[in-house]
């Protein structure tokens, strides 16, 4: 069980990196790195960059960082079971969402949403094959 906790924990924090840097990029208002095949200022700079008035990199922290806080209370309450579960599902499928709007919108990608919709992708396939 240890193994499933430490993987959780590594994902996560490449969740918080990912949305950190996007974070940081806007906040400073530098153009975010990304290969040049990409159009990452575009995309995190839309109408499609909030969700609920909230900007979707700071969910994503916040996303990333609950999901640390809860690794370890996941294993000692069987109750937080549940709660990790949905918040991991809802952000698996918000993630799915978030990459159909770069493929069908905008026709184009950004690497580090990608890499957070990856990092929650991994979440999701670890709490379905591990538990």
């Amino acid at each position: 069980m240890i193994w499933i906790g430490i993987g959780l924990g590594i994902v996560a924090i490449v969740g918080l990196f990912a949305s950190g840097n996007i974070y940081h990029a806007k906040k400073k208002k530098a153009p975010l790195a990304c290969p040049r095949t990409s159009r990452c200022d575009m995309i995190i700079h839309s109408t499609y960059s909030k969700t609920f008035g909230v900007h979707n990199d700071v969910l994503g922290i916040l996303y990333y960082a609950l999901v640390l806080l809860l690794i370890i209370p996941l294993f000692i309450y069987p109750i937080v079971f549940w709660w990790f579960a949905t918040l991991v599902t809802i952000g698996f499928l918000f993630s799915l969402y978030l990459v159909g709007v770069q493929i069908f919108v905008f026709r184009s990608w950004c690497l580090w949403c990608v890499l957070s919709a990856l990092s929650s992708t991994t979440l999701f396939l670890i709490l379905v094959c591990a538990f």
